[in-house]
Protein backbone atom coordinates (compact mmCIF):
# COMPACT_ATOMS: atom_id res chain seq x y z
CA UNK A 1 0.00 0.00 0.00
CA UNK A 2 3.03 2.23 -0.08
CA UNK A 3 2.20 3.25 -3.66
CA UNK A 4 -1.19 4.58 -2.55
CA UNK A 5 0.42 6.61 0.21
CA UNK A 6 2.97 8.02 -2.25
CA UNK A 7 0.24 9.04 -4.72
CA UNK A 8 -1.85 10.66 -1.99
CA UNK A 9 1.16 12.46 -0.51
CA UNK A 10 2.26 13.74 -3.91
CA UNK A 11 -1.21 15.03 -4.69
CA UNK A 12 -1.48 16.73 -1.30
CA UNK A 13 1.89 18.46 -1.73
CA UNK A 14 1.25 19.60 -5.30
CA UNK A 15 -2.20 20.93 -4.50
CA UNK A 16 -1.59 22.19 -0.96
CA UNK A 17 -4.31 19.92 0.42
CA UNK A 18 -4.24 18.99 4.10
CA UNK A 19 -4.98 15.61 5.63
CA UNK A 20 -8.39 16.75 6.82
CA UNK A 21 -9.31 18.12 3.41
CA UNK A 22 -8.28 14.92 1.63
CA UNK A 23 -10.20 12.86 4.18
CA UNK A 24 -13.32 14.94 3.48
CA UNK A 25 -12.97 14.25 -0.24
CA UNK A 26 -13.23 10.56 0.64
CA UNK A 27 -16.09 11.05 3.13
CA UNK A 28 -13.80 9.92 5.97
CA UNK A 29 -12.81 11.64 9.17
CA UNK A 30 -9.13 12.48 9.62
CA UNK A 31 -8.58 9.58 12.02
CA UNK A 32 -10.02 6.99 9.61
CA UNK A 33 -7.94 8.45 6.79
CA UNK A 34 -4.74 8.32 8.85
CA UNK A 35 -5.34 4.69 9.81
CA UNK A 36 -5.76 3.75 6.15
CA UNK A 37 -2.65 5.62 5.06
CA UNK A 38 -0.63 3.95 7.83
CA UNK A 39 -1.96 0.53 6.82
CA UNK A 40 -3.76 -0.03 10.11
CA UNK A 41 -7.09 -0.38 8.26
CA UNK A 42 -7.52 -1.73 4.74
CA UNK A 43 -8.88 0.57 2.04
CA UNK A 44 -12.33 -0.25 0.69
CA UNK A 45 -12.60 -0.63 -3.06
CA UNK A 46 -14.97 2.34 -3.29
CA UNK A 47 -12.44 4.47 -1.40
CA UNK A 48 -9.65 3.39 -3.75
CA UNK A 49 -11.82 4.42 -6.68
CA UNK A 50 -12.26 7.87 -5.16
CA UNK A 51 -8.53 8.17 -4.39
CA UNK A 52 -7.66 7.22 -7.97
CA UNK A 53 -10.12 9.76 -9.35
CA UNK A 54 -8.79 12.52 -7.09
CA UNK A 55 -5.11 11.92 -7.83
CA UNK A 56 -5.74 11.35 -11.53
CA UNK A 57 -4.90 7.71 -12.17
CA UNK A 58 -6.60 4.35 -12.52
CA UNK A 59 -7.14 2.01 -9.57
CA UNK A 60 -4.68 -0.37 -11.23
CA UNK A 61 -1.99 2.32 -11.34
CA UNK A 62 -2.76 3.20 -7.75
CA UNK A 63 -2.26 -0.30 -6.35
CA UNK A 64 0.22 -1.83 -8.78
CA UNK A 65 3.51 -2.66 -7.11
CA UNK A 66 6.73 -1.46 -8.72
CA UNK A 67 8.62 -4.20 -10.55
Amino acid sequence: MEKITDKIGGYMLRNDVGKGEFAQLLDLDARQFTKRVKGEIDWRLTELGKVAEIVGCSIDELVKEEE
